[in-house]
Parts: C-alpha cells; structure tokens; sequence
C-alpha cells in the first residue's frame, strides 16, 4: 500500500501540535444533539490570537449560474492560488484548469479532455509545484502531470496513489 507524501505532512503536523497550552489559548466547543443530529460549536478565537479566521465576505468569488463560458464550472474539483496571485481551478466537468485573476477575472483555459501532451482525463486536483509550475492529477491512475506556467509540458508519470 503506497501512502502519499500529503498524508505524511498532515500526519507529521498532527503529531506536532501541541495539545497543552493555557486557557486563554483554547476555544471552547460546546456539542449538542438537535433531533438526532449532532452540532458542534466553536467560540471565536481571543482577540489577537494567531489563530486562522475566515473574513465575513469572500476575498474572491469565481463561478456564475449564468454567463460566459470560463465562468461557467462544472465538476469544479479543486484549485490553487499560485505566488504571482492568480488562481487555477480543476474543472473536471471539460477537464480543463482555469486560470482567474487575484480578483476572479479569467484570463485563460489550459489541457482540455483528450489523451494528448498537456490534455487531462477526469482531472481532479492542482497544486503548485516548483517556482514555476504546477502538477494536476488525472485519470484512473492518478497520473501526475507537470506543466511549467508557460503552459509547457515538463514531466508526466504516473502513480497509483492518490495526492
């Protein structure tokens, strides 16, 4: 059984955490069961903590119910925000990455469903990779496709495990 380097770093960062600290430090949850059905709740984090929070209002919203064809997803599996601020979408309903803007505007479309060089079958995850690349992965095999940015094919294997 092959276990994927993900699944290493997140067990690794699990093992890592500190589960002492003071209680000025810890949320507080409180569970509770609404007719069968089990609701946890978490308290805001103290004031000037590090802890991560989600804004009220999204930074960016790509996709729309309707309009133009790149803003239209269908199957959208995963995406990535690369250093330069632009953003790439794994729509796995054309099997194409979309590539947005730090503000959500499409600038353009790469791979597309087919079985050629830089061409996806049942694309489902994108990640950066390198200072100037990314890897998608695709197909029943999971295979894993390295396109630098320049939309450039620059390595292609396969695996059986999944990212």
């Amino acid at each position: 059984m092959q276990v994927s380097r993900r699944t290493i770093l997140i067990l690794f960062a699990l093992l890592a955490c500190d589960p002492g600290g003071s209680d000025e430090t810890r949320l507080n949850t409180v569970s509770r069961d609404s007719a069968g059905i089990r609701i946890i709740e978490n308290a805001k984090p103290p004031e000037g903590s590090r802890m991560w929070l989600v804004g009220p209002e999204p930074s960016v919203s790509i996709g729309e119910r309707e309009g133009g064809d790149p803003y239209m997803l269908h199957q959208a599996r995963d995406a990535t925000k690369l250093d330069d601020g632009r953003i790439l979408v794994a729509n796995g309903g054309d099997d194409e990455l979309r590539v947005f803007d730090a503000s959500g505007t499409w600038l353009e479309s790469w791979g597309g469903r087919g079985e050629g060089p830089g061409e996806f079958g049942d694309l489902s995850h994108v990640d950066s990779w390198a200072r100037d690349s990314i890897v998608a992965w695709s197909g029943p095999g999971q295979q894993h496709l390295g396109l630098r940015l320049r939309r450039e094919l620059r390595a292609q294997f396969h695996s059986g495990a999944n990212p």
